[in-house]
């Protein structure tokens, strides 16, 4: 059983989830409602089309996984909680310039 978040991309924790799971690519695609030939295209290493943290997030609900697993979701909501929390972005800022 799979952690309740990873820190490993999308692409790279896939292929042991999908094993686990005895899912192919087609039919993860079928349950999240895209053609095979975008999610294998969106999910190679040259990685031609990007996988957007909404999508992660139902590829990761597909999977029977919480749909904040992968971190493409989770920094697709904290990065839209800064553009939306002025206070948030000085924050983080502040505590980054900090460290450089």
């Amino acid at each position: 059983m799979p952690a309740s978040r990873t820190n490993s991309s999308l692409t790279d924790a896939l292929p042991a989830l999908l094993a686990e799971a005895e899912l192919s690519l087609r039919g993860l695609a079928s349950r999240i409602g895209v053609n095979t030939s975008y999610l294998s295209r969106a999910l190679s290493k040259q990685n031609s089309i990007p996988i957007s943290g909404r999508r992660a997030g139902e590829i990761a609900v597909a999977l029977g996984l919480p749909r904040d697993y992968f971190p493409e979701y989770r920094e697709m909501l904290a990065l839209d909680a800064v553009r939306h929390n002025p206070r948030l972005r000085d924050d983080i800022y502040d505590q980054v310039q900090k460290k450089a």
